[in-house]
């Protein structure tokens, strides 16, 4: 399976419609993926981080949820198998999203989405989508992979950005694997988002790359530039050995 997820470059007081694709070659593709906008976006840059695992990898469960404005918020994903242990980790993140410009609870206009999990089990999780218009200004299609807690080949987490006041940029934030040291560095690591919340007044702009990669993390290095207000973010990742 090809995970794909965004980085993005928007202009100001604009809708966003972009979307990531991939065909996997497990469903007949030619392993490639890429991007693709549309409507009303004014789209400066873009970028996709991806990811191929085989579907048959014994260590993961993945899926792909994609939430109209008119339809549920929140639903219980199953896991086609169940794993073995109860302790199971889960990421969940943006593969692609049609926002409209909102207003946050301070009457500022934003462009804001969330994905969250919780209540995971070996069965499965749930999932839920938000953003600035009481949840109905959001269309996303959201990736999700699940492991095994104590795999020690996977690692995974979240990374959080929350500014109270003017976000200073580049930022780093060191990423710790949870539950003890990998044998040896991650062969790799993907990103993605799982919640964006900038201001709409101002040209969006939000890349993410990875460094100082070792058995016991990695360091998030987020970047933005010239007059991007970020409120908050989070970001999504998996680290994973061959």
């Amino acid at each position: 399976m090809l995970i794909v997820a965004l980085c993005l470059s928007q202009e100001r007081n604009a809708d966003v419609s972009v979307y990531a694709w991939s065909k996997p070659k497990s469903q007949g593709g030619d392993g490639t993926c890429g991007m693709t906008t549309g409507g009303p976006s004014r789209l400066f840059k873009m970028g996709a981080t991806w990811l191929e695992v085989p579907r048959t990898d014994p260590r993961f469960r993945f899926g792909t949820w994609t939430r109209r404005p008119d339809k549920l918020d929140n639903i219980r994903v199953r896991f086609d198998r169940p794993f073995v242990e109860q302790s199971v980790s889960v990421v969940a993140f943006f593969r692609g999203f049609k926002m409209v410009k909102g207003n946050d609870e301070h009457s500022r206009p934003v462009w804001r989405g969330e994905v969250t999990v919780k209540n995971v089990d070996s069965t499965g999780f749930e999932m839920a989508i938000s953003s600035a218009q009481g949840d109905f200004n959001l269309e996303v299609e959201v990736d999700w992979v699940a492991h095994m807690t104590v795999d020690p080949t996977v690692k995974s987490g979240y990374m959080t950005i929350d500014h109270s006041d003017q976000p200073k940029f580049p930022q780093t934030t060191r990423c710790n694997f949870n539950n003890g040291e990998m044998a040896a560095n991650p062969d790799y690591i993907f990103q993605a988002w799982s919640k964006i919340d900038v201001s709409a007044e101002r040209n969006m702009r939000l890349i993410h790359s990875a460094s100082e990669i070792s058995k016991s993390g990695f360091t998030w290095k987020t970047e933005s530039w010239d007059d991007t207000l970020c409120w908050s973010a989070r970001g999504a990742w998996i680290a994973l050995m061959k």
